[in-house]
């Protein structure tokens, strides 16, 4: 892990001390930095949580600047999908916008994002994780669309 941890440290330029693995699965892992800015001679703060999702071979396979992760198993996903949904989506004149969703399946990342609602994110993600064992770990994570 260690490797991995220097990798991550290395592309997102930070510290390896600040670093957390969020979420973890067989053979992939949701790396996390806490970043603050500053702006306006310290008046203004913006907290951003940049992820690297990486394998056990060194290989990013997924990068977000702002993202939230949580580990999740195949019985309980739909519960943390919910709970993202709920904290993250935006509403405006054009109506809601949901968040990006990714949900990782061993190496495998499913692309959740872009859907129009809830239940169009859970029917397909019902579909990609149907028949995998209930206590299989998986990792999903959200950003805001305009974090991308």
């Amino acid at each position: 892990k260690e490797e991995l941890l220097d990798a991550v440290a290395n592309n997102l330029n930070v510290d390896k001390s600040t670093l957390e693995i969020s979420a973890e699965n067989v053979s992939m892992y949701a790396v996390q930095a806490t970043i603050t800015e500053k702006k306006l001679f310290g008046l203004v703060k913006k907290t951003t949580k940049p992820l690297r999702l990486i394998d056990d071979e060194g290989v990013i396979r997924l990068q977000k600047k702002n993202a939230w992760s949580r580990q999740s198993s195949a019985e309980s996903w739909q519960a943390d999908v919910d709970w993202m949904i709920e904290e993250l989506t935006e509403y405006n004149d054009g109506g809601a916008n949901l968040p990006n969703l990714y949900i990782v399946l061993g190496k495998r990342v499913i692309d959740l994002s872009g859907l129009q609602n809830a239940e169009q994110i859970k029917s397909i993600g019902g579909v990609e994780l149907s028949g995998i064992a209930a206590d299989t770990k998986l990792i999903v994570i959200a950003t805001k669309r305009v974090d991308g």
